[in-house]
């Protein structure tokens, strides 16, 4: 007598919803490194949340959630946990920039050594925050405008 698996789409569900929820364990682990710039580590939290099953909504609340709450200890965070939960990403991503900007200008520096150039950090951050504010929320999928 020959052996037949679970129907098609019948285990395959149970299996993907398994799959989904190691991928959310996983996401809710990562924190960010030591050395890691703010904007970095959203990145990294963007790319992992997209495993994870979450609708467009849930995604950017949940990528928001991380960013903040994986946070290494320090200014960053401390500014961060500040703000509103349900405030828009994009401007913690802004508050993160800014608090990052302004360490990196009470640092003291050593003579002789040029400044550390960071406009090109700074000019990446603006470019994402403009294809946040015109996309579907979760800076995957530009809105196409009429």
């Amino acid at each position: 007598m020959e052996k037949k698996g679970p129907a098609r789409g019948h285990g395959d569900s149970a299996a993907d919803a398994a799959s989904e929820y190691r991928d959310r364990a996983r996401f809710y682990a990562i924190r960010q490194a030591d050395g890691e710039r703010a904007y970095d580590w959203y990145k990294r939290v963007q790319a992992a949340a997209v495993r994870c099953g979450f609708g467009a909504h849930r995604r950017t609340a949940a990528i928001a959630d991380k960013f903040v709450t994986g946070l290494r200890p320090g200014p960053v965070a401390d500014r961060l946990l500040g703000h509103r939960a349900d405030g828009p990403l994009h401007e913690l991503l802004a508050a993160a920039a800014e608090t990052e900007t302004g360490l990196l200008d009470e640092q003291p520096r050593r003579p002789g050594r040029p400044p550390p150039d960071d406009r090109d950090v700074l000019a990446e951050i603006r470019d994402a925050l403009k294809l946040y504010r015109y996309s579907d929320g979760d800076g995957s999928s530009p809105v196409r405008r009429r």
